[in-house]
Order: C-alpha cells, then sequence, then structure tokens
C-alpha cells in the first residue's frame, strides 16, 4: 500500500500527551490520525470535544467586545445580495442598524 507523510504543527506538550494516551490504548499516533481521516472522509463530519478547544484570550476579547456593539445596536443591516454587502463595508459613512 502506498501512504504519503503528512507533517502538521501541534503543541509539544499536546503531542506528548496524545503519544502516551494512543500508547495506553494500543495504537500509534499515526493509526490513530490515519483512522479520523478515513472517518471525515467517509462521513463528512468533524468531531471535535468543546473541552480540549479554548478560545484564547485575543479571540475572548474579541467576542466581548462583538457582544457589547450588538448591545448598542450597531450590527449591519441586511442585504440583498453581496454586491449591496460589499458596498456597505466600503462605504466609511456606512449606517448600523442602530442609526436606522
Amino acid at each position: 500500500m502506498k501512504t504519503d507523510i503528512l507533517t502538521i504543527k501541534i503543541k509539544p506538550e499536546i503531542k506528548e500527551k496524545a503519544m502516551t494516551i494512543a500508547e495506553d490504548l494500543g495504537f500509534s499516533i499515526s493509526a490513530l490520525v490515519n483512522a479520523y481521516l478515513i472517518d471525515l472522509v467517509k462521513n463528512q463530519t468533524v468531531h471535535f470535544s468543546a473541552k480540549l478547544l479554548e478560545p484564547t484570550p485575543e479571540l475572548l476579547a474579541s467576542l466581548k467586545e462583538a457582544e457589547e456593539e450588538r448591545k448598542k445596536g450597531n450590527v449591519s443591516p441586511t442585504f440583498g445580495d453581496i454586491k449591496e454587502a460589499v458596498e456597505w463595508l466600503n462605504n466609511p459613512k456606512r449606517k448600523y442598524v442602530s442609526d436606522l
């Protein structure tokens, strides 16, 4: 069977923990990644546990700012098509829902 090499970037501590867990379960990291990718191709779905995905401080700050703007009504109006949306984005005097 022909195989390719997949190179990924991952935090060293995650790699070490994953290797330990995989070995404890009797698998190699390669076998687990292959199984995951086969499942991805077969089912076209992605499965993650929310416990492992922690937002960065930058993302949390951005979400807080977005929520504050939403509460003020500083949200875009709805658009009929892409052209209207792009025109609104490019207009330095654009009006938000709160301005209408």
